[in-house]
This record gives C-alpha cells, sequence and structure tokens, in this order.
C-alpha cells in the first residue's frame, strides 16, 4: 500500500510550506505534479483534497478523501491531511472513523488510540469514549484511560433521561469503587471524579468519608488542591460537621485570606451553630414549661448555670461564637492593613457576618452598622473595579437618606488634588464607583431632564480628562476612564424610558 514512505520529505515540504501561506494555487501545481509520477501516494492525495477544500472544492475534496480513506491509513500526516478536510467540513463521523481504522491496523500505536479518544470527545459521542476508554486501558494497561472510560458513564448519565441516568452514574460508582479497591485511584483528578459521582446521586456523607479514608501520598495532594478543598469544607457543612467545617475553613483562610468560598463556609456553619443553640433553648424550654412549678423553679436554676445571659438578655454561648468569629476576620484585616497588597477577603467578610447578624436578629444591638461598615470597605477599596459588585448586596436595603449619606461620605474621601499620576489613575476608579453606587442606590430616579442632561455632560469631561492617563495602554486595552461613558449612555437611556 502506498503511504507517506513512498513519497520524500524533501519533496512534499514545499506543499506544506504553499499550504501554510495560503499560495494554494503553487501547492495544488505541485501535489499534481508529483500525483503524475505516483498517482497512489496516499499522502499527496490527501494534500490535494486539503488544498481542493481550502479553495472551496468541497465535493472533490470528500471524494480524494474518500479514497484515501479506503486504504485505511495509519500514517499519522495522512490522517492530519484528512482530519482537517473532514472537521472543515463538519464531516466529525468521518474522523472517528479513519482513527478507529487506523488503531486497528496498528492496535499497538498508543497515540493513534489517544486520538481515536479525542475524536469521539470531540464529537460526544460518549457511548464510544466509553468504550474506548476500557479498550484503551485493557490495551495499554495505564489508569488514566479507566478513568476516561468512567468520565464517560458520567457523561452519559447527564445527557440522557433520568431513568437511564440513575443506571449509568450507578455503573460509574460500582466502576469507581472497584478500581479504588485496586488501588488505582492516585490523583486528585480522580478523587474529583469519585466526589463528582457521589455528589449527583447526593452521597455527601460517603463522599466526606472517601475523602477521609484517603492514604498516603494522595491526603497530601488533596490538601495542596483548592478545588478538594473547597469540596470537602463544603461536604463538613453539607453533613452538620459544622464545628469542623469551621475549622477546615479557618486553616484554609490562613493559608489563602482572600478565598471567598472559605469564608462563606466558615459564616455558613457560624450561623448553622448559632441556630442550633437557640434550637435546643427553645425545645428545653418547652420541656420546663410542663413541669410542675417545684420542677420549673430548680430546672430554670440549671439554665440559668448552663445558657447565662449578658446584660442585654443575650446568650452567652451566641455571644461568644460572634466574638470569636469577629475576632479571627480582625486578626486577618490585621494580617491584610499590614501587607502592601491589601486582599478584600477579611473586610468583604465582615460585611458578610455583619449584615446576616442584623438580618437574622441575632443581636439586640449590632457590632458595627451596616452604613458604617459599607463606607469603611468604599474607602479602602474603591479604586477597585469590583468594589461596586462587592458592596452591592450589602447596599440594597438603604433609605434614601442613608444612601445619600453613604455618598456624600464616599465622594467626600476622594482625593482629587492629589498629584502623582498612580494616584490620579486610582481616583478615576473611584469616582467611576461612586457615580455606579450612585445609580444603583436610586438617586438618580428623580432627576429631572435638565439636571441629567447636566450629568451626562459631567460624566463626558470625566471621561476626556481620564484619558491622559492610558496614553500607554494598547490599542486593545480598555481606558481608565471607559465605564464614564458606559454610565452617560445609562442616564440617558433611563431618561428616555422616563420620557416614555
Amino acid at each position: 500500500m502506498a503511504s507517506i514512505v513512498d513519497v520524500s520529505e524533501r519533496k512534499i515540504r514545499p506543499i506544506y510550506e504553499a499550504i501554510e501561506i495560503s499560495n494554494y494555487k503553487s501547492a495544488l501545481s505541485q501535489c499534481n505534479k508529483l500525483l503524475k509520477k505516483q498517482p497512489e501516494a496516499l499522502i499527496l492525495k490527501a494534500l490535494k483534497g486539503l488544498i481542493l477544500e481550502r479553495t472551496g472544492k468541497s465535493e472533490e475534496a470528500l471524494q480524494l478523501c474518500s479514497q484515501v480513506k479506503e486504504k485505511k491509513p495509519s500514517d499519522e500526516p495522512i490522517l492530519q491531511a484528512l482530519t482537517m478536510v473532514y472537521r472543515s467540513l463538519g464531516k466529525l463521523d468521518e474522523v472517528i472513523q479513519i482513527y478507529e481504522n487506523a488503531v486497528r491496523q496498528s492496535p499497538n500505536n498508543e497515540e493513534l488510540a489517544n486520538h481515536w479518544f479525542m475524536a469521539l470527545v470531540r464529537n460526544h459521542d460518549y457511548k464510544g469514549q466509553q468504550q474506548a476508554g476500557l479498550k484503551l486501558h485493557k490495551s495499554f494497561k495505564v489508569n488514566k484511560y479507566l478513568f476516561w472510560s468512567i468520565m464517560s458513564l458520567v457523561l452519559q448519565a447527564e445527557n440522557a433521561p433520568e431513568s437511564q441516568s440513575t443506571i449509568f452514574i450507578s455503573l460509574a460508582e460500582r466502576m469507581m469503587v472497584k478500581a479504588v479497591n485496586e488501588g488505582r485511584m492516585r490523583t486528585t483528578e480522580e478523587v474529583h471524579l469519585y466526589m463528582i459521582i457521589l455528589l449527583k446521586q447526593n452521597k455527601t456523607k460517603e463522599a466526606l468519608e472517601v475523602l477521609e479514608s484517603l492514604k498516603d501520598d494522595l491526603v497530601q495532594k488533596c490538601e495542596n488542591d483548592t478545588e478538594m478543598i473547597h469540596i470537602r469544607n463544603d461536604l463538613l457543612l453539607k453533613t452538620d460537621n459544622w464545628t469542623k467545617a469551621i475549622d477546615a475553613s479557618k486553616s484554609s483562610l490562613e493559608v489563602n485570606v482572600d478565598d471567598w468560598k472559605a469564608y462563606l463556609i466558615y459564616i455558613d456553619s457560624l450561623f448553622h451553630i448559632i441556630d442550633s443553640n437557640e434550637k435546643d433553648e427553645k425545645d428545653e424550654k418547652g420541656e420546663k414549661d410542663e413541669k410542675d412549678e417545684k420542677d420549673k423553679k430548680d430546672e430554670k436554676g440549671e439554665k440559668d448555670e448552663k445558657d447565662e445571659k449578658d446584660e442585654n438578655g443575650e446568650s452567652l454561648n451566641k455571644k461568644l461564637n460572634l466574638d470569636a468569629a469577629r475576632e479571627f476576620l480582625y486578626s486577618l484585616q490585621k494580617k491584610e492593613s499590614e501587607s502592601n497588597d491589601v486582599k478584600r477577603g477579611p473586610f468583604l467578610a465582615e460585611l458578610e457576618l455583619e449584615k446576616r447578624v442584623i438580618s437574622g436578629k441575632k443581636e439586640s444591638k449590632p457590632a458595627k452598622e451596616m452604613e458604617t461598615l459599607t463606607i469603611e470597605y468604599a474607602r479602602r477599596f474603591g479604586d477597585k473595579s469590583s468594589c461596586f459588585e462587592d458592596l452591592k448586596p450589602y447596599l440594597k436595603d438603604f433609605s434614601l437618606e442613608t444612601s445619600k449619606k453613604f455618598i456624600e461620605e464616599f465622594k467626600a474621601s476622594i482625593d482629587n488634588n492629589c498629584e502623582d499620576e498612580k494616584s490620579k489613575i486610582r481616583n478615576v476608579q473611584k469616582n467611576v464607583n461612586a457615580y455606579k453606587l450612585e445609580r444603583y442606590l436610586g438617586l438618580l430616579s428623580d432627576i429631572n431632564e435638565s439636571d441629567a442632561m447636566a450629568y451626562v455632560d459631567k460624566l463626558w469631561q470625566s471621561y476626556n480628562d481620564a484619558l491622559q492617563y492610558g496614553s500607554k495602554l494598547l490599542d486593545t486595552e480598555n481606558q481608565y476612564g471607559d465605564e464614564f461613558v458606559i454610565l452617560a449612555s445609562h442616564i440617558l437611556i433611563d431618561l428616555h424610558n422616563r420620557k416614555g
């Protein structure tokens, strides 16, 4: 059978070079010239097919490729040329077929087998992937192919009707258990796959047991993997291991002070503990109310001993939990305040904590008012593009007067008389955030047309003033003040909508 070896590399290199620079006329001429001498050379036919496809002659290209495909080539250059034609014409099934034929011709060629599997992946042939993965694992004894097959079962489960989905995911779990028992699970990716399988079946307890039963170097690998840390912490929360979840989250935050997922798990767990304690107190009180007067009096003494109150009549257990959380966040804030690159995490977490304290009425008087916390945050991080999105959840319940006061204080904190360019650039972002927050808080909803147009002019002037700081930016980069124009557009749209 004629193949790549029938044509020397020296002869076909000019064809590749011509194709690379899109000189298809020259490439076709050279290809035809060689084909006259070697009409059965598959590489030349495949390359000619590619050239014809690139020049819009799809039917002729497919005819040539079909002739090559019938010969079941296994040389990679031929397969690559055919693949480019078939992919370009949306014939992904043909790509699968040529590589499947090649694998049959060269069953010990692992690279070809990988190309076959990836062709199935690109065509979303999950059943074919599963079978191919098993075949690769059997042929080459490499564990990753077994897990490819298991992952393909998961994909089948995700894309099948519910009745069949259960069967696929159960089979995936059985294969995973067998792989674990045989000691094949050795990477965090494989552990993650196991988590996906269990969590799709809501087996949170079993998933946590798997993580806690890991051994040797796999434990260390998972402890160094951020995604696995998040999964474990989340499982601790979902299985009501709240104290462990708090400890695990604190450990994560001591390593990465900006890990927002860890903060949420920490705060969620804290309030689960507080709510659980409150429920226990109510249940205990209900039981005591059913007893006679003498027993109630004795048990009241016990309650006073078990659940002491502070001067505001609040549970000391709750107070201790909240105070400990605040102290932890303050310690992280203090550490960050001494850094040259202050992270937002511990400061945003304080907002989240106090918001939940207030909304859940966990204290008769909050440790800090939300108005104070939000303006402190805006002053500290107002030069970050994320500041607006960060603050939105904590401003939405502000009254009109509180909103006005917040904007006034934020704008007053911006030093527009600074002289160094870096500070001026930071002030551009601060002003952008101030204007965005002003509109978000509804402070512009009632302005008349004249004031709205004056506001738009002010935004446009701010945009023009900021252009000088972006002279060194690439053409593809946004200017520092681009959002002034976007804001101006929103104001005009708002005005148009109000006018009807």
